[in-house]
């Protein structure tokens, strides 16, 4: 093979292998623009070049085999029907450049505006968003709509009680909130009684309620008491959902004496007795919770105090259930009949 390439005047030559020219970056701009978008290589229909608009607008059908599931979801982020019009430029639509550099700052900017979405709603969801002043990660407009809040009133996080709290229980409450953001999804407040309940919805999703709060009034300091000589003048049984799965439901007893005070008792899950004198969220734990038995009283509050005493130092039932009976019987008194007694 020499000898034929010295008969033609030729000389050998080896491959060269020096790196002497070898550019990094254009090994880089050669990657950036690799394409890596697979809506590059399905607009074609039938091995007839389709117009890409169309193309591209029918591959982005649910399920569709000619994306892959990534591009898919990327894609449908993008162009959501309620906040994009590019669907109406038909034919006319270029699709978005394949390239990886291009693709890859898509997923970014979408990654983005997901976890400030998440943002919003822990922050809505949260005890220091302001209804007057949602913050920077809410739209400006919404700072110059001010709402009226409830005089003498501050919101203090409860335990989450929404699991128990049914969307119908909303329809007579009133609306101290209702706003949109820009991707479509509703953040409201809802005021019932001494409870505010926060929901969101998401565009042409159901409304959900992710947070109860309690609003306890302001009293300086001053917390009203009930004296030992005032005569209970009515005794409630309730019942509600404890909020814990495993926990089931728990019965608690309201008495109201002849001063308009109120005092609610019950056996707690881990057995201590409360007695909470005029507590600041009844009239919405009331709201939410079921009458089993309501009956005039006819006993001092002395009386009752004792029992619970009594309760608390072990002298009785562990059951919620069976010191709420207890304490109903005893505080009515000669009002209450004997089937009354039983069925208690």
């Amino acid at each position: 093979a020499l000898r034929d390439i010295a008969l033609l005047g030729g000389a050998a030559q080896g491959v060269d292998l020096g790196l002497d020219d070898f550019e990094p970056r254009e090994a880089r701009q050669l990657m950036d623009e690799a394409v890596v978008g697979s809506w590059g290589y399905c607009l074609c229909d039938n091995a007839n070049i389709a117009p890409l608009g169309s193309a591209f607008w029918r591959s982005l059908g649910a399920g569709s085999p000619r994306l892959k599931d990534d591009d898919n979801r990327l894609l449908r982020s993008i162009f959501l029907p309620h906040l994009s019009d590019r669907l109406s430029e038909g034919d006319r639509f270029v699709p978005p450049e394949t390239s990886f550099s291009h693709v890859g700052r898509l997923a970014v900017l979408v990654q983005q505006e997901e976890e400030t979405r998440q943002r919003r709603l822990e922050h809505f969801l949260g005890e220091t968003f302001d209804q007057e002043d949602p913050g920077p990660l809410f739209p400006a407009s919404w700072v110059s709509n001010h709402l009226v809040k409830g005089e003498g009133m501050v919101s203090t996080c409860c335990r989450h009680v929404h699991d128990a709290l049914p969307l119908s229980a909303l329809q007579s409450a009133s609306v101290t909130f209702d706003k949109k953001t820009e991707d479509g999804c509703r953040f409201r407040v809802y005021r019932l009684g001494t409870l505010e309940a926060r929901t969101t919805t998401e565009h042409n999703g159901k409304e959900t309620i992710g947070v109860v709060f309690s609003v306890k009034p302001r009293h300086d300091g001053k917390r009203l008491t009930v004296e030992d000589g005032e005569r209970v003048v009515r005794v409630m049984v309730h019942v509600e959902h404890s909020g814990f799965p495993r926990r089931g439901w728990r019965h608690f007893v309201v008495l109201e004496t002849d001063q308009r005070n109120f005092v609610v008792t019950e056996r707690l899950a881990s057995g201590e007795v409360s007695w909470d004198e005029n507590p600041a969220n009844l009239e919405g734990r009331l709201a939410l919770a079921k009458v089993l038995a309501s009956v005039a009283g006819d006993v001092c509050v002395k009386d009752v105090r004792a029992h619970r005493i009594l309760q608390a130092a072990g002298k009785g039932s562990s059951s919620s259930k069976n010191y709420a009976r207890a304490t109903y019987v005893l505080a009515a008194g000669s009002c209450l009949n004997a089937k009354d007694r039983t069925c208690a």
